[in-house]
């Protein structure tokens, strides 16, 4: 299941339009199942230029309850609070663009697989790259192991 970053990324289409610029100009990539992408940097370049935001439900949710505070509270006494806790949230919304580069680097990859590979490519890839292919790979591998999880 996608992260709230990793949705919003999608939703927004900037993977695809940074995987567009990505590969203009270049003819195609090493090997299918080598390859790796390594210019994260460049891609969090293009994220900031793209003037990328998303909301989180928490800050719906925030901002929702600020709202109804109106006629029930004195807003401007607890305005500084709240924006205080949006700052904090804004703050982990930054981290979790370190926090999620392995997922979001995945999807940039299946990205660029699909314009040189197609589709089949794309999928080649994710199961090169699947850690539950790659146990049952290694069990297969492993006789012992292998008939240990069967009982013999």
């Amino acid at each position: 299941k996608d992260s709230p970053l990793v949705k919003a990324l999608k939703e927004q289409y900037i993977i695809f339009k940074y995987v567009n610029q990505y590969i203009n100009g270049r003819d195609s990539i090493t090997d299918l199942d080598n390859y790796a992408f390594t210019d994260y940097d460049d891609f969090l370049k293009f994220v900031k230029d793209a003037g990328f935001k998303y909301e989180t439900s928490t800050e719906q949710h925030i901002n929702k309850a600020f709202k109804s505070v109106e006629g029930e509270f004195n807003k401007d006494v607890l305005s500084s609070e709240m924006s205080s806790l949006l700052q904090k949230i804004q703050s982990e919304k930054d981290l979790a663009f370190t926090r999620e580069e392995e997922g979001i680097v995945k999807e940039i990859e299946k990205e660029i697989i699909s314009r040189y590979f197609a589709q089949s490519g794309r999928i080649k890839f994710s199961l090169l790259n699947d850690n539950e292919v790659l146990e049952a790979v290694s069990v297969l591998n492993d006789p012992s192991r292998y008939n240990q999880l069967l009982g013999y």
